[in-house]
């Protein structure tokens, strides 16, 4: 489930497509992240005590049971360059975290295929 917000920054629909076409891309490689809650924030940072250009942050929080709290923000002078930023980011750590679990599964049944090796079944005699 995806919701997408926006603060101290006007509705843009044209950005909410791009996220949704974004999130639509990566559920289609991640298919576990359809059981998620995916929510997408988007600001402008403007302090009127220092005078200079705006800046955009964009915010991905992922929260479910295999990927528990993942939070990724970046900022950037244009909003859809914090977008791509973000999506680049969670791409790579969708990936990452996919393989530390086909590791460890690799692992696990290395771990059994030894134990079976080393197994030496009692005689029985009768």
């Amino acid at each position: 489930m995806l919701k997408v917000s926006f603060q101290d920054l006007t509705k843009s629909e044209f950005a909410t497509q791009v996220v949704n076409e974004k999130i639509k891309h990566i559920e289609e490689k991640f298919p576990e992240l359809k059981d998620h809650n995916l929510n997408f924030s988007m600001k402008m940072i403007n302090s009127p005590q220092h005078a200079g250009p705006d800046l955009f942050s964009a915010r991905l929080r992922i929260v479910g049971k295999r990927f528990k709290n993942l939070i990724i923000e970046k900022k950037a002078p244009n909003l859809y360059k914090a977008i791509s930023q973000v999506f680049a980011i969670i791409l790579e750590r969708l990936n990452r975290s996919r393989d530390k679990i086909r590791s460890k599964q690799r692992s696990q049944i290395r771990k059994q295929q030894r134990s079976r090796l080393y197994y030496v079944s009692p005689k029985i005699e009768g």
